[in-house]
């Protein structure tokens, strides 16, 4: 078990290459950053969000739990605007194809393990 990871620049350009918004985006990682999108419509998440606020009605897509194994992703209701959560491609989260956010401020954390997603 690794108590802490410490890797300079070089070695993170090293291991993903020169690009700029992937190191930076790795550093994040290993610094235990989370990136925070906030938004003020309907969106589709991708494999680099972790936190995305909605913050007027709409809804968040996930990405295909395929493309993002083992990752987690919260989404959270920031207005008085009705928010769904909704799987693609015919997946499911926890059995249902969208997960409704009722409450302001309520968000939900879901995990892909491949073939769809789980409410954690």
């Amino acid at each position: 078990m690794v108590d802490s990871l410490r890797l300079t620049r070089a070695q993170i350009v090293k291991a993903v290459g020169n690009d700029q918004p992937t190191v930076r985006a790795f550093e994040r990682l290993v610094a235990g950053a989370v990136p925070i999108r906030v938004v003020a419509a309907s969106t589709t998440l991708s494999a680099a969000d972790r936190v995305v606020v909605l913050s007027d009605a709409g809804t968040a897509t996930l990405p295909r739990a395929s493309d993002v194994v083992g990752q987690m992703l919260t989404v959270k209701r920031g207005g008085s605007g009705a928010v769904d959560v909704a799987a693609t491609n015919g997946e499911t989260i926890d059995g249902v194809t969208s997960y409704a956010l009722g409450l302001v401020g309520q968000s939900v954390t879901v995990v892909s393990d491949g073939v769809r997603w789980w409410i954690v």
